[in-house]
């Protein structure tokens, strides 16, 4: 008799679990149908462009990074080009005239 109803219950159990399958199943066809309608809207040509969009979109921010990069580079240069002819003179009080002609 033990078996009988261990049995069953196992039965029963494996029923629930049949049922739970059957509902994912059906969960799943419905997604897949509409990832379906998705891609059935858009063309292979909208699929290109939204990737090719993208990825210069990539590339036009890393040129705007290389070219601020570059400006850094060449005023720094600048800068120091215009700081080698410059003279240091110690022990020299600076003067307080206010225009550099008379400096």
């Amino acid at each position: 008799m033990k078996t009988e109803q261990d049995f069953h219950k196992f039965g029963s159990e494996v029923t629930k679990d049949v049922n739970k399958i059957e509902e994912n199943f059906q969960k799943l066809g419905s997604e897949i149908s509409s990832w379906k309608e998705d891609f059935e809207d858009e063309s292979w040509a909208k699929v290109v462009e939204k990737q090719v969009d993208a990825k210069f979109g990539q590339a036009s921010i890393e040129m705007q990074t290389k070219l601020v990069e570059a400006k850094e580079a060449v005023t720094e240069e600048q800068d120091k080009e215009d700081r080698r002819n410059n003279v240091i003179l110690y022990r020299v009080p600076e003067s307080v005239a206010k225009m550099a002609e008379e400096k």
